[in-house]
């Protein structure tokens, strides 16, 4: 029953630095949009509405580094104007409408999106389109759906499981179920740093497919992404 896998998505398993590293952004964004942001002047609110600034040196789930890498890759190609204040409030409706605690990182929001953040618009106008009309139909932003398609999602939970960050074609993923969820190869439990460690200190790939008992050509993909 995969339900009892919950824990291990939610245990707090990846640093900022780490976390940072997963979605492709800066540790200073990953602090901010956990954990909010004040100075003199200006203050931000988490952009994910769960953590409090008392909380201590934070650390991040599976299904809170999930939601981070959405809203990063969507922010870095296609969802820069969209302010930060505008993607917390689509966070918080898509919360409550889907009743789930991690909506961005949902099969329910890749499947029902478009429809839900159409509500959202006719509510909450502002600048920046998270649901875009395909047609008399609604969908999400390509670039917000493109990284969804990155996850595989429980069958019971409907949340994250598994993500593939150099695409579904290449042989790495990241499963907290796996390799203490660093990014390690499809497959096995080796972790890719381990890969690339020995081949960068001079071991060829025949030798680390005899090693780790890999394709070669498997070795090859993961280097290649690397």
């Amino acid at each position: 029953m995969r339900a009892s896998i919950i824990p291990i998505r939610t245990g707090k398993t990846y640093t900022v630095t780490q976390a940072a590293r997963r979605a492709g952004t800066t540790p200073q964004n990953v602090r901010r949009w956990l954990l909010g942001y004040e100075a003199p002047g200006h203050r931000m609110k988490p952009v994910f509405g769960r953590r409090p600034r008392d909380e201590g040196a934070p650390a991040l789930s599976f299904l809170e580094l999930a939601e981070l890498i959405v809203v990063a890759r969507f922010r870095q190609r296609s969802g820069r104007r969209i302010s930060l204040d505008r993607l917390r409030a689509a966070h918080a409706f898509a919360r409550e409408r889907l009743q789930i605690p991690y909506p961005f990182a949902s099969g329910r929001l890749k499947a029902e999106g478009g429809h839900i953040m159409h509500e959202f618009e006719e509510g909450h106008p502002g600048q920046g389109k998270i649901a875009i009309d395909v047609g008399g139909l609604y969908a999400l932003p390509i670039d917000f759906s493109d990284t969804l398609d990155l996850f595989d999602f429980d069958e019971m939970d409907g949340l994250a499981v598994r993500f593939y960050p150099h695409g579904r074609e290449t042989p790495v993923i990241v499963d907290p179920d796996h390799a203490s969820g660093s990014p390690s190869i499809v497959g096995s439990n080796v972790r890719v740093e381990i890969i690339i460690g020995r081949w960068k200190a001079g071991e060829s790939i025949a030798e680390l497919e005899d090693d780790f008992e890999i394709p070669a050509s498997t070795i090859e993909a993961v280097l290649r992404a690397a």
